[in-house]
């Protein structure tokens, strides 16, 4: 029996905060977007290049820092009400984190040294990347704990702050002549500031802790360490590339490289609504013993998921022409070209990550550490196969390829390890409406390319497509189909 009045309310909080979810990242996107357009006039392929090369460093460190402590935290604190204990979580993830903050820091500048490595100017860069990575670091802290209390209103206020003005600081900063490392420092001293706020926030509502439970520090440093090799191996395939194209081209490529990851980057919106509420709500629906339920709810997000990725693939791609020629100069034209691979390998790293939080919810992280060790290891000799040769689209095949992988390594390890009841069928349509949809943009996009005009027709014409697939393979199901109508039924009352 389907108690709609409760799968409307309950249907009208997700779709709710799904919308805040889809506006938090959407303005984000758009931040990089027109951080793309003035850094691309400000900076050129270049400068572009180096300031994408100093931030992936301080990715590099900032797995190092956080070790994953802050989804931990949100993981196994998010269905608590007691705020004394989620005072006592929080600030226990926290300890951990400051004790690899100072082991990680120092392991960095220990190795520069042994290097001999560590001249003015590349002090003055490490410096800049571990204060970087800092600042990112304890900014996520910040904000970790409104979205885990639902206070969306303040994380959104967060994110948009944060990103925005840091864009105003950055371009006066490369204004007066700072260049690429202006950037860097202005985002540092913004997300201290951010960081600040949230901390502000945390301790007017939870205070602060009269002890430190060290056995809980314990907890949490423990269940960190096996997520270390985890964190390298994501970070190995989302940025080694780009040191590797540098290094077999030039600089300038990384900046074509960067742009077409920044466009692509919109393709995230879709995972950001699909994944708001999702790790809390697996977690809940894993713990209560409701199996059923997490499965329905685990495949229905990996349906929608390759919907939606797959019809933002091939809408970016139609309207990739204008955007290269809107955006950036005619030195980053090349990066058209990889603009559709680029957005599937993200697409299926955006499923990889959905199914890495069901493996995580139910206890298998070392499962996600062995697919993604795999993972890195092909995309390592990928890139050095396809990088030399073909230069950024060799990068970006490599990283389509290893996140295909990654993709079915773990869908086959939740197939072994976890009994679920797998809707093949639906799954099935989801896929044939990728292959129909990314098929009709590749027909479409010489149309597409040819005027605005044309632009909008070849738009609509994916859309109501998308529509009639949608339609005709029967891919809303019958309970999804009820869920929709009773929240409809129970807005109308509202609104009466």
């Amino acid at each position: 029996h389907l108690d709609l009045t409760r799968v409307s309310i309950s249907g009208l909080q997700y779709v709710r905060r799904m919308g805040l979810g889809l506006l938090v990242y959407f303005l984000t996107s758009l931040k990089g977007i027109i951080s793309l357009y003035i850094y691309a006039k400000l900076l050129g392929a270049a400068g572009l290049g180096l300031a994408t090369l100093l931030i992936l460093a301080a990715t590099v460190l900032a797995p190092i820092l956080r070790v994953n402590t802050i989804y931990t935290f949100a993981v196994f604190s998010s269905h608590l009400t007691d705020k004394n204990v989620i005072a006592n979580n929080f600030y226990s993830a926290l300890y951990s984190s400051l004790i690899f903050s100072v082991i990680g820091s120092g392991l960095i500048f220990l190795g520069a040294l042994s290097l001999n490595i560590l001249s003015d100017e590349v002090w003055f860069y490490l410096l800049l990347v571990v204060l970087f990575a800092f600042a990112i670091n304890y900014k996520d802290y910040a904000t970790v704990l409104p979205q885990s209390y639902q206070k969306a209103g303040i994380l959104s206020i967060f994110t948009f702050f944060t990103e925005y003005s840091g864009l105003i600081l950055s371009v006066l900063f490369i204004g007066v002549g700072y260049g690429a490392s202006g950037l860097i420092l202005v985002h540092i001293f913004v997300y201290v500031f951010c960081a600040t706020v949230g901390f502000y926030y945390i301790y007017r509502d939870l205070g602060l802790v009269t002890a430190i439970d060290w056995a809980l520090v314990k907890q949490f440093v423990v269940l960190s360490l096996p997520v270390i090799p985890l964190a390298f191996s994501q970070w190995i395939v989302q940025s080694l590339d780009q040191y590797l194209v540098a290094y077999f081209h030039n600089v300038e490529k990384v900046g074509i490289y960067a742009a077409a990851m920044t466009i692509s980057s919109v393709i995230m919106i879709a995972y950001s609504a699909l994944t708001y509420t999702f790790g809390s709500a697996v977690f809940r629906f894993w713990t209560q013993g409701e199996k059923e339920r997490f499965s329905r709810y685990v495949f229905s997000t990996l349906k929608w998921g390759i919907v939606l990725f797959s019809l933002g693939s091939a809408l970016l791609y139609i309207g990739s022409t204008w955007l290269i020629q809107f955006l950036v100069s005619a030195e980053f034209s090349d990066a058209e070209q990889v603009i559709l691979p680029l957005a599937l390998a993200r697409s299926l790293g955006a499923i990889s990550l959905i199914i890495s939080t069901v493996l995580y919810t139910v206890r298998k992280p070392i499962l996600i550490l062995w697919a993604f060790l795999i993972t890195a290891l092909i995309n390592i000799v990928l890139n050095l196969l396809l990088i030399p040769e073909w230069s950024v689209m060799g990068a970006v095949v490599a990283t389509l390829i290893s996140y295909g992988v990654s993709s079915i390594i773990l869908l086959l390890y939740i197939k072994n390890n976890i009994r679920l009841t797998w809707p093949r069928a639906d799954l099935g349509k989801s896929v044939l409406f990728a292959v129909v949809i990314i098929s009709l943009s590749l027909i479409i996009k010489p149309l597409a390319s040819v005027s605005l005009l044309s632009l909008i027709l070849s738009v609509l014409l994916i859309g109501c497509s998308s529509l009639l697939m949608v339609w005709l393979i029967r891919m809303i199901t019958a309970e999804e189909m009820k869920i929709v109508q009773s929240m409809v039924a129970f807005r109308r009352i509202f609104q009466g």
